[in-house]
Parts: C-alpha cells; sequence; structure tokens
C-alpha cells in the first residue's frame, strides 16, 4: 500500500504474471520457491534501509545486509523470526536466491510499539498451517487439472488431423479413378479416330476404283451398280464411324469436365483442411489465453487476499 511505488508495483505485477510459462512467468504453476532474501523497511525519519547487522545488532560486522533463510520446498510453511525488531511502516522483500522462478507467499506479523515482541521462538498458529496446505492443495489440483486440458485438447488436434487425412486420402482415390476413366476414354476416342482414317483411305481407294472401273468400262451396269453399292456401304460405315467418335468426343468432354470438377473439389477440400488447421491453431491459442487468464486471475485472487 505504499502510494509512491503502488503503480511500480502493479505495472511488474502484470509483467510477471502475463509472461508464458516457457519464457518464465509466474503463471507456470510448477513448484518455485524463494531460499534467502533481504528485507527493507521504511521509516518516516530514514526513508527505505536495508535490514543490515547493526539493526541486527551486530554492530561490529559493519552495515552489511542481513541475508535471511527462505523455503527448502513448496509444502512446509518457514517462519522466519528477526534477531531484533525494527519500527517500521512499510516492508519490502527482496529475494536473493531462488527454486526456479522468484516467487514467495508471506505474511508478516507485527506488534505495537507498547507490546513485548522480544518472543522470538513463536510459532504460526494451526490455523496458519491448515491455510497454507489448503493453498498447496489447490496449486497441485489446478496443475492437475491444467494437464488434463491439455492432454484433451492435444487429442482433440490428433482426431481433426486424423481425420483431415483420410478425407484426403478418398479425394485422392476419387481423382485418380477419375484420371483413370479419362486416360481410358481418351484412348477410345484415339481408336476411334484411327478407325475413322482407316475408313476414309479404304472410301478413297473404293471411289478410285468406281472412277478406274466407269473409265474402263462405261457400258458395264452390273459392275458399276456393284463399285456402288460397296461405295454405299462404304459411306454407311465411314458414317457410323463419324457417329461413333463424335460419341465418344463427347464422353471425352464429359470425363474432361468430371475430371475439372474433382479437381476444384479437391482444391477445396485443401482449403477446407487449411481452415481447419486454422481453427485448431486459433482453439489452442484460445485455450492457451483462457489458462493465462484463469492462472493469472487465481494469482491476483492469492495475491489480493494476501495483501488483505
Amino acid at each position: 500500500k505504499c502510494e509512491e511505488t503502488n503503480r511500480l508495483l502493479q505495472m511488474l505485477s502484470y509483467l510477471c504474471l502475463g509472461l508464458s510459462a516457457s519464457f518464465g512467468g509466474l503463471c507456470d504453476a510448477a513448484p518455485q520457491w524463494v531460499t534467502a532474501w533481504k528485507l527493507e523497511y521504511f521509516t518516516e525519519s530514514q526513508g527505505w534501509r536495508l535490514y543490515d547487522q547493526e539493526c541486527a545488532g551486530h554492530a561490529s560486522k559493519g552495515g552489511e545486509a542481513v541475508i535471511l533463510e527462505g523455503n527448502t520446498d513448496v509444502h512446509n510453511v518457514k517462519y522466519v523470526s528477526l534477531p531484533r525488531s525494527v519500527m517500521a511502516s512499510r516492508l519490502r522483500v527482496r529475494p536473493v536466491m531462488w527454486h526456479r522462478r522468484a516467487g514467495v507467499r508471506c505474511e508478516v506479523h507485527v506488534a505495537r510499539s507498547h507490546d513485548s515482541i522480544a518472543d522470538k521462538e513463536d510459532l504460526p498458529s494451526d490455523q496458519l498451517k491448515v491455510g497454507v496446505e489448503l493453498a498447496s492443495n489447490a496449486v497441485r489440483v489446478l496443475q492437475g487439472s491444467l494437464e488434463e486440458r491439455q492432454r484433451t485438447q492435444s487429442k482433440r488436434e490428433d482426431d481433426l488431423k486424423e481425420q483431415a487425412a483420410q478425407e484426403r486420402g478418398d479425394l485422392e482415390r476419387r481423382l485418380q479413378e477419375a484420371l483413370e476413366r479419362a486416360t481410358a476414354s481418351e484412348a477410345r476416342a484415339v481408336a476411334a479416330e484411327a478407325a475413322l482414317l482407316h475408313a476414309r483411305a479404304d472410301n478413297e481407294r473404293l471411289s478410285a476404283a468406281v472412277k478406274i472401273l466407269e473409265a474402263e468400262s462405261s457400258g458395264g451396269s452390273d459392275l458399276r451398280s456393284s463399285a456402288e453399292a460397296r461405295a454405299a456401304e462404304s459411306e454407311k460405315d465411314c458414317s457410323e464411324l463419324q457417329a461413333q467418335v463424335i460419341d465418344l468426343t463427347e464422353q471425352l468432354l464429359v470425363m474432361t469436365d468430371a475430371r475439372d470438377v474433382l479437381r476444384a473439389h479437391e482444391e477445396d477440400l485443401v482449403e477446407t483442411i487449411a481452415a481447419k488447421d486454422e481453427e485448431v491453431a486459433r482453439a489452442h491459442r484460445a485455450f492457451v489465453d483462457l489458462t493465462q487468464r484463469l492462472e493469472e486471475k487465481e494469482l491476483e485472487e492469492e495475491t489480493s487476499n494476501l495483501l488483505a
């Protein structure tokens, strides 16, 4: 509740809580504690001052700051009694060494100036121990819940990826089948065109033979009728082959359109898969952001409770 440092403390707390766990933020639920720390106190006459050897009653050791012992684990409560009491209106805790990160939750036991504070062996009450144990259990439960959420999110992402891979495989199979049918249609069209060219060549040879026969014997009506009949049959065969070629050409066009549709569908599916991947990424980011906000809110409530 220091008026001149209130805004700075709020900003520093926001920055520390806002960092993700991978970058060293306090939102990480892993065990962390301070192993050694210094105390700084404020008086109206001298301002801010470190608790040094002189304050502790060791004037011969000079003004070296006293390094107080911190926690050794995350479960037990560490009670620290000052070698000599001080008169102060504000206190600051300056971590010196810590495990993983500098995180501390503390209570300050104060006394009025006319009360006796000489007893240095007082231990924290049972109520304080129970509160600390409950807070530790809550941290462990929160950590388990976060891990379960992460596992659920990872399983969901794996299911979405497997579904996208299965749809992609079905699309590739359908496209391959369409390409095979289009190739077969193109082969039949080529064969029909070759047959048409062969029929045209036969028709030309027959026409040449008819002209030769007409030139050699203009009076041979039977031979001429036979040649005309053969020519008519050839023309009929040529017309039938042309009709088959037209039919095969239409089938080829239909298969080509189907292939184009399948390719367009493939592009749509690729875009859908990309959109699903983006949706998974957004869901993951939203989950991470929600988790960070939840942790920030819980830590803010704990900080408010401790400050209160």
